[in-house]
């Protein structure tokens, strides 16, 4: 009769070790080449359907520098329509500055915003979310580690992630990449001017400009101001560019855009103008904005680009 008791007990003994299986989560940090950062996770068991289902108390925390710059481009890498994708997640994150604690570090807190539900393969690496540091960063990004980084009182500091298929809990156990070092840089906007060496009075013809990020990050999303001051003779037409909204006062147009130009990439946006007279035309475009706070252009002027239409090339009709 006494086996009876022994038996159970060693069955529940199993059942919490077969349980303690599952919650094995563990979260990765890591710099990317462009200048931005991943957030990862792997975990010990697969999960698919509404097992894999996450609940929003999903804690991903990342230790930065002291005085760093503003966490931009939160991007999420697990998009509606893929694979094994029944809800994508959103996510957002809040901030706490050099809590007395750990007063060389700010805490950034990435949350979720909705229950997620992604089919969770075992021991492979799932890719989050990125994000970039705009500004100064000096040193390394830390993930929080459960029970070893210090916690600011009142906060709830830490990492946590709950699978409805694990059962209620935190399935959070550790850190397979717990650091990763600043990306120092801003994001810097150039431009670029080219026209046709020729024209024809009262035929059209195109300026191009072209606006690239020379930084290490991506630029902000906050606009972007492209002006340009048309000489005596050209008339304006129109301006394009995917993104950009151009309107001309008298000779001077001004086009404007909150496009997110990321490292080495570049917009483009054309003038249509119309030559009146004939003449040797000398056009400047001006750029500013999108985060842009490097000394070397004063945030005011990333280039200046002449062109000059041939005189002896245009005709009247």
């Amino acid at each position: 009769m006494k086996k009876l008791p022994i038996i159970f007990g060693l069955f529940c003994a199993l059942l919490l070790l077969s349980q303690g299986s599952f919650a094995q989560v563990t979260y990765r940090i890591q710099k990317l080449t462009n200048g931005s950062y991943k957030a990862s996770m792997k975990s010990a068991t697969a999960y698919s359907g509404s097992a894999a289902q996450i609940s929003n108390s999903f804690q991903f925390t990342v230790l930065i520098p002291t005085g760093s710059g503003t966490i931009q481009n939160l991007t999420n890498m697990i998009l509606s329509g893929g694979s094994g994708v029944t809800t994508a997640p959103s996510f957002g994150f809040n901030r706490t500055n050099a809590p007395s604690v750990n007063s060389s570090k700010d805490y950034i807190f990435f949350k979720l915003n909705n229950t997620p539900q992604f089919d969770i393969a075992v021991n492979t690496e799932i890719d989050l979310f990125t994000f970039e540091i705009a500004g100064s960063c000096l040193g390394n990004l830390d993930l929080f580690v459960n029970g070893t980084t210090p916690t600011p009182v009142g906060l709830n500091a830490g990492n946590n992630i709950s699978i409805v298929g694990a059962g209620p809990g935190n399935q959070y156990t550790t850190n397979y990449g717990t650091s990763a070092p600043c990306a120092v840089g801003n994001p810097d906007i150039t431009i670029a001017l080219s026209a046709p060496s020729t024209a024809v009075v009262g035929t059209n013809f195109n300026y191009v400009y072209t606006v690239s990020n020379d930084g290490a990050i991506s630029t902000t999303g906050t606009p972007i101001t492209l002006t340009s001051t048309l000489p005596a003779g050209l008339s304006f037409v129109s301006g394009t560019g995917t993104g950009w909204v151009c309107s001309a006062t008298g000779q001077n147009v001004t086009c404007t855009s909150s496009n997110v130009i990321a490292p080495s990439a570049s917009n483009t946006v054309t003038f249509t103008v119309t030559p009146t007279v004939n003449g040797t035309f000398n056009t400047l475009g001006s750029i500013v904005g999108g985060g842009d706070t490097t000394s070397m252009n004063s945030n005011t002027v990333s280039t200046t680009t002449g062109c000059t239409i041939n005189a002896g090339s245009l005709t009247r009709l």
